[in-house]
């Protein structure tokens, strides 16, 4: 019986230690879930795991903030953000600049020092050096009258990481070391693996192989730790970078190739074109280290060529004059004098002393091997007096210090340590005695409700059995409302089904009332039509008819698209067929003030109420093949004329087809155009150049819409048809269209 009771209390002390910790995961798991309810929290989640999500729940905060509220100051933070990583910078700089102004009307120091800190990550990658050290500077003094430790190191390491590029080593590792110190006393490992990696790049420059490796294992270790739990590969691919470059500088040249083919399928697979032509850079290097001068060229060719697309001045100087390289060590002069020049004028704009040294030294051997010893001689007193004021000679010594300083702070800690520990031990064992107590307590009271229950478990089973009775019937209730849903289900799709096959017959309705291909084939020979609703029927429409030996022609974009904009269309091919067909108005201002006042009549559109802001913009041209005039009038769409390979753009009137805001029911304007013979005509709706795509998202645009016209004008209307189309798709890729579009082109022959 002793032994029986024993038991229970040590049984019902598990259960309830269990229990507490079930308790205390389940909290732990509702504060995660809490802590991503909102747009911002997910926001902010995303920016380094998935940059595109992170984008979407910034700008949906950013439509529910108001000015002058933090919430809008820390949207547009994590939209410049997330550009940032997707290393979009244009995008990044202006909305890290919208976030810094939304901070003046609130006038928050600690959002202030993170904006100008990713201010300055921005324009370091864009290789605008000073405004990025300025932009760190200026964040460090903010940091500093906070007493935030953790971003005062923050603002240290990237000072250091220009003092780097700027070839001030001295600089560079006292930032460094000091930044290091403040993230092994805060126990920050991400803070720690990155400041070690720079000071890995610190010794590899000073030809300190054996300590770069130390501090880069220190820095990887922890990175890919980082890539394990959370997916984030961004650190360890860094260092498997600086992997490469070390054994290349140490001569392991298989190595430092293997380490960079990593590096480069890495930044493939991310699509960080960045990353991938500084990698090429280093696997040039490699190739030119081993002797392979034409396979060195290949990867450095190919890595100029991205730069140059992607428009970044980063390692520009370093490759000009890698690729001279190859040129002397082949024997072409000439152009490893090129290219020489091209890597000194970089270097002098940038201000990056390291490769003004390196150029100086090389254009010295250069002029040398030519027999030019004023030139060779001048180059190298340049290269000898730079890297005399390069010489790193006190980073040993600021090492030793910094280790040394350490080792005092930790013996001065543990006594301060040991004295806790007593302290702790004893407020521990107070906690256990009152646990016991507090804990015999409870058992005693279990063992009472055990006991009471007992008697109760036969009065318990039989309401067990009644409870099964009425979960059967609940089972039951449960599978008719299933079947109940089902069918509701199968009556939404069918309703569905119902609204597609009506919107398909809109769509053929449509199609038949604007002109057919046989009438426009009677009056033009040569023609295009590109017409793609966005929806299944189209708020554009195109409409040809020829009275009185005229051609009217025109293309409208009406209010909306899909179903709206279809009845505007239909709406406005009715009243167009009465205006010219029946009443035989011929003149194009005609035209569209009666088109107007019919639409302003059928609407219920006034100047007092407009709540009804619906109409149409267009463009219309009247042709008369007999005298080879143009006669033109436009809603704010206008029309492209190209002769010759010139592009004339006749202007419409600033006002549309409807009620505006300044509607004084002025008439719309005419203008006329002698036509020659091949001259192309085209007349279009928004659609097109409105359209976003390309790498970062941006409107095709007006310019690049006027292109396609004027590069592809001498060739037939149906072969400008494919290539919109092409041109569209490329442009497009897996963006959603925004808009109907509709462009209607006619040679006139």
């Amino acid at each position: 019986m002793h032994r029986g009771f024993r038991f229970i209390i040590i049984t019902l002390l598990f259960i309830a230690l269990a229990a507490s910790q079930v308790v205390q995961s389940s909290e732990r798991s509702s504060v995660d879930t809490l802590s991503k309810t909102t747009l911002l929290d997910e926001a902010a989640y995303y920016t380094n795991r998935n940059p595109s999500l992170s984008i979407e729940y910034a700008k949906k905060a950013l439509e529910q903030s108001s000015e002058g509220e933090l919430n809008r100051l820390k949207a547009y933070y994590y939209l410049g953000y997330a550009h940032y990583r997707e290393n979009n910078y244009d995008s990044a700089l202006y909305f890290l600049n919208n976030s810094r102004e939304e901070n003046k009307k609130i006038n928050n120091t600690g959002w202030q020092a993170l904006i100008i800190n990713r201010l300055g990550n921005t324009y370091q990658l864009m290789g605008d050096y000073e405004r990025a050290l300025k932009n760190y500077q200026q964040a460090l003094e903010l940091n500093e009258q906070a007493e935030e430790q953790q971003e005062i190191a923050r603002s240290l390491t990237n000072i250091g990481s220009i003092y780097r590029t700027f070839g001030n080593f001295d600089e560079a590792i006292q930032f460094h070391l000091r930044a290091l110190e403040i993230y092994e006393d805060l126990e920050a490992t991400e803070g720690i693996a990155w400041t070690s990696l720079n000071i890995a790049r610190l010794f590899k420059l000073n030809g300190n192989y054996q300590k770069a490796l130390e501090y880069l294992d220190k820095s990887y270790d922890i990175y890919k730790g980082i890539t394990e739990k959370q997916g984030v590969q961004t650190g360890e691919t860094l260092c498997l970078k600086e992997y490469g470059l070390i054994y290349s500088r140490a001569g392991e040249l298989d190595k430092a190739l293997e380490h960079s083919m990593t590096v480069l399928e890495r930044n493939k697979e991310n699509d960080n074109q960045y990353g991938v032509a500084s990698t090429l850079i280093d696997i040039g290097k490699i190739h030119y280290e081993n002797g392979e001068y034409d396979t060195s060229l290949k990867y450095l060719n190919d890595a100029l060529s991205l730069k140059k697309k992607l428009e970044d001045q980063l390692e520009l100087p370093s490759l000009l004059r890698l690729m001279g390289e190859n040129y002397m060590d082949k024997g072409e002069l000439d152009l490893a004098s090129q290219y020489y020049l091209q890597s000194l004028e970089q270097a002098e704009k940038q201000g990056l002393k390291g490769e003004l040294k390196d150029v100086y030294h090389a254009l010295s051997r250069l002029y040398r091997q030519t027999d030019n010893h004023e030139k060779a001689l001048e180059y190298y007193e340049l290269y000898s007096g730079l890297k005399d004021s390069l010489a790193d000679q006190h980073t040993t010594e600021l090492e030793m210090q910094y280790e040394f300083e350490k080792e005092h702070e930790k013996f001065r800690f543990e006594q301060e340590r040991k004295q806790e520990l007593q302290e702790a031990k004893l407020k521990r064992q107070r906690i256990i005695k009152w646990a016991f107590i507090v804990g015999f307590i409870l058992v005693s009271l279990l063992l009472f409700l055990i006991y009471r229950n007992y008697k109760r478990k036969i009065e318990t089973n039989k309401q067990l059995e009644l409870q099964k009775e009425e979960i059967e019937t609940q089972r039951d209730e449960i599978e008719a409302q299933r079947d109940l849903a089902t069918k509701q289900r199968d009556r939404i799709a069918r309703q569905n089904q119902i609204i597609t096959e009506s919107i398909e017959y809109a769509r053929r309705i449509q199609k038949a009332v604007l002109p057919q291909e046989d009438n426009i084939r009677d009056l033009f020979h040569d023609y295009l039509i590109f017409y793609k609703p966005k929806n299944i029927v189209s708020g554009d429409f195109y409409w040809i008819s020829k009275v009185r030996g005229k051609i009217i022609i025109a293309a409208a974009d009406c209010t909306g698209h899909g179903v709206p904009g279809a009845f505007m269309s239909m709406l406005g091919v009715a009243f167009l067929n009465d205006i010219v067909n029946h009443n035989k108005v011929l003149k194009p201002e005609e035209i569209l003030n009666r088109l107007r006042k019919d639409v302003i009549s059928a609407l219920h559109q006034s100047v007092q109420n407009r709540s009804s802001r619906d109409g149409m913009d267009i463009s219309l041209s009247v042709i008369d093949p007999d005298e080879n005039m143009l006669y033109f009038s436009g809603a704010y769409n206008p029309a492209y004329i190209i002769r010759s390979g010139a592009l004339h753009e006749i202007k419409a009137d600033r006002m549309p087809i409807g009620i505006h805001s300044a509607y004084k029911d002025t008439s719309f304007t005419i203008k006329s155009f002698e036509l020659k013979p091949d001259d192309r005509i085209y007349l279009f709706s928004d659609g097109f150049y409105d359209q976003f795509g390309g790498e970062r998202g941006l409107k095709f645009g007006r310019k690049a819409f006027k292109n396609i016209f004027i590069e592809h004008y001498n060739k037939s209307m149906a072969e400008q048809n494919k290539i919109l189309g092409e041109t569209l798709s490329e442009w497009q890729k897996n963006r959603p269209q925004i808009d109907d579009i509709m462009i209607l082109g006619i040679h006139y022959a």
